[in-house]
């Protein structure tokens, strides 16, 4: 058989396999409709820090259908804190915030993955480290996915780990985004500090 007409074949089936897998993983627009989470329940006070709750922008919200969104503003006698959980159980939990901050007029100085020893028992994760600017102003973010007791910081690898556990598991792991900022900083300790015991509170109350 000429060797033309046997890679027709294969490549059929390669595309098959390809839009099966696909179509399974979890993306925005497939899964509107999934069921919803409930929203993540944090105290307004941890340790040092007291909260105030703080409204969704409706855009905000019609961009992220089916999640649940807290969204506040902590302090402590070192400085303020904006805290956002973006909760759900499929893909629209699993946020760029990249996406909206650039929307906003950020720009990023500098975006790297750092470890971070939260202490029993979350342990040590990965978050990622991003100091932002906006004309004058400064800010520095730190942002993670949590799906049950498996971290990211990253986009992509918490979105295969979810659609991982979906194949094995099926629909109702809860899916987290958490996002600290902290304005008018850049990677001093003081940032530094205050984002670590504010993860650490927020780990601990999760």
């Amino acid at each position: 058989m000429p060797l033309g007409s046997t890679r027709l074949p294969v490549l059929t089936v390669l595309i098959g396999v390809t839009s099966v897998i696909a179509a399974r993983l979890p993306t925005i627009q497939s899964e509107a409709r999934a069921d919803a989470q409930p929203a993540a329940r944090l105290p307004l006070r941890l340790g040092q820090w007291g909260g105030a709750e703080e409204a969704v922008p409706q855009d905000v919200q019609r961009a992220l259908p089916t999640a649940r969104i807290l969204s506040r503003q902590y302090q402590c006698p070192a400085g303020a804190a904006g805290v956002t959980i973006v909760s759900g159980s499929d893909a629209t939990a699993l946020h760029d915030p990249h996406d909206c901050l650039a929307g906003e007029g950020w720009h990023f100085l500098k975006d790297q993955s750092r470890r971070v020893d939260l202490g029993a028992p979350a342990g040590t994760i990965q978050v990622r480290d991003v100091l932002m600017a906006k004309g004058e102003a400064r800010a520095r973010m730190w942002y993670w996915y949590a799906i049950g007791s498996d971290t990211y910081n990253s986009t992509l690898p918490a979105r295969l780990g979810l659609f991982r556990i979906r194949l094995t598991e099926g629909r109702g792991r809860r899916a987290q985004f958490v996002r600290l900022i902290v304005n008018g900083e850049t990677d001093s300790a003081r940032s530094t500090f205050m984002l670590t015991d504010l993860a650490r509170q927020i780990t601990r109350s999760s």
